[in-house]
């Protein structure tokens, strides 16, 4: 049986990375890519942070599997400024009408949360994996 997507896993990772103020400018990001880093290390991946300038930085991280096949993911954690016209902290995720609001969840932390789901789901069925 293959594992399914933890959604309460996904949102509570969604919750922190809203929570880092990544704005850019001026850029700093960094938080939220060490956050990322230690739940990548905590599934047995190698993660590697590049800095790129003073509170700039990218995250690669690995998990080898053999030669083939090679899937990558890649997005950014940082966000536009949040400018004006929030009726609560946008830097705290929020639930309303069905929907998740806070400065970064649909650009791109949502979909960075998700997919650090997906690899979390390929690591635990890492011995299904085959090349075609």
């Amino acid at each position: 049986m293959s594992p399914s997507p933890d959604r309460a896993r996904a949102i509570a990772r969604l919750e922190r990375l809203v929570g880092f103020n990544t704005e850019n400018p001026p850029g700093r990001e960094t938080e939220a890519i060490d956050y990322l880093a230690a739940i990548f290390r905590s599934m047995g991946w190698q993660a590697e942070i590049a800095e790129l300038a003073p509170g700039r930085a990218n995250l690669i991280a690995k998990l080898c599997n053999g030669e083939e096949p090679v899937f990558a993911f890649n997005s950014h954690a940082d966000v536009v400024p949040a400018g004006g016209g929030w009726t609560g902290d946008p830097f705290m995720l929020s639930a309303r009408g069905g929907n998740l609001y806070g400065r970064g969840a649909c650009d791109a932390k949502g979909q960075v949360a998700c997919m650090v789901e997906a690899c979390e789901l390929l690591t635990l069925m890492r011995a299904n994996w085959s090349a075609p």
